[in-house]
């Protein structure tokens, strides 16, 4: 499975190739070393914030699999209670990897 869904991201950017290039190196470069910090053991609020930008940023490429981790590390708790699961980091953390790893790959070629 691709991290990047490719009709999604090609609907964001018109399918415009060098756009793409121009979105997917600016995720490397900012989005994905924020996207580290989530699973760092980071205060949960803090964590929270990264998650959403990340989560923005990741729809904006088609990185759904990815959107959706980082949703789940979203919940905003009532009370100051961290709900964030070891499985839940671990799941942002592969999904955050993979993307990347295919990002790298797209940006190699491209």
């Amino acid at each position: 499975m691709n991290a990047i869904d490719q009709a999604s991201l090609d609907r964001n950017t018109g399918a415009d190739a060098a756009l793409i290039n121009d979105i997917l190196r600016i995720f490397i470069t900012e989005v994905a070393p924020e996207g580290r910090l989530v699973t760092s053991g980071i205060d949960p609020a803090e964590r929270r914030r990264l998650a959403h930008r990340v989560r923005g940023a990741a729809l904006g490429i088609g990185a759904l699999a990815l959107a959706g981790k980082a949703m789940v590390l979203e919940r905003d708790p009532a009370d100051a209670e961290d709900l964030a699961e070891p499985e839940d980091l671990a799941a942002f953390d592969a999904a955050l990897t993979a993307l990347v790893s295919e990002i790298e790959r797209r940006l190699a070629t491209a």
